[in-house]
């Protein structure tokens, strides 16, 4: 429910909705529209957001409509292609220095 977390990327903002289903081995799962009905409600109320992203692992959502050019579904398939490497280099946090100055340290 709402807006989870706010990606920026070179002063471009996307909202960001996560959300975990609890695995069925013999199922697939599914994120439905009335869970994400009040992500998308603020993302039009809030922004301007370049994407409305879902994260899930979850093997599909389920949109009301046609998905736009900003709509992203990034959902179990899409992690399972991540290597453990790239994940890990991801997060690893920018040096110090340059935080220093922002007032943020590690």
């Amino acid at each position: 429910m709402g807006i989870d977390l706010i990606a920026e990327n070179y002063g471009i903002f996307s909202a960001v909705q996560c959300k975990y289903k609890k695995p069925i081995a013999y199922k697939k799962t599914c994120i439905t529209w009335k869970a994400l009905s009040t992500f998308y409600a603020l993302c039009l109320k809030s922004g301007p957001w370049d994407k409305y992203i879902v994260m899930t692992n979850s093997n599909f959502v389920r949109h009301v409509g046609k998905k736009t050019y900003k709509d992203l579904s990034i959902c179990l398939a899409t992690f399972s292609k991540i290597s453990p490497f790239i994940f890990t280099i991801s997060f690893i946090p920018p040096p110090a220095l340059s935080l220093q100055k922002s007032g943020y340290t590690f």
